[in-house]
């Protein structure tokens, strides 16, 4: 991994950071808090924000890396790179958490697949953009 793609793993990791606060942290909260088994001690309140730090870091960079062992160099190639992959990820960890736990419902996991594939292909198009912009001179 060279210093651009490190570069634009962590601005995706702010644009995660920010973004899944915007779609789960405030648009989708009360659907999940609806669509969701509750008990003591599940949520914390407030979160981890070090760990979740961390996890948006590890994300962005996850992303920067696929989208450029994609070839993604403008915004467009960036989100569909990044959200196929997005898609493929986020169903296969809803499907084996959905298999293992009652957490979630069939409805919320569905939801969550498709605010997974926007969430990752916008950072993708991110992603795709810092890569083919030309650098100032």
């Amino acid at each position: 991994m060279n210093t651009k793609t490190l570069v634009a793993g962590i601005l995706a990791g702010i644009v995660s950071f920010l973004l899944g606060w915007l779609i789960y942290g405030m648009l989708l909260m009360d659907f999940f808090k609806k669509h969701s088994l509750h008990y003591n001690g599940l949520d914390k309140n407030p979160p981890d924000f070090l760990y979740l730090s961390i996890g948006n870091l590890l994300m962005g960079i996850l992303t920067a890396y696929v989208v450029a062992l994609g070839n993604g160099n403008n915004a467009k190639k960036g989100f569909t790179i990044a959200a196929i992959v997005g898609f493929l990820v986020s169903s296969g960890m809803d499907s084996i958490m959905f298999a293992q736990m009652n957490l979630g419902s069939r409805t919320s996991i569905l939801v969550d697949v498709i605010a997974a594939t926007i969430l990752s292909g916008i950072i993708g198009a991110f992603v795709g953009w810092w890569y083919g912009r030309k650098p100032a001179a």
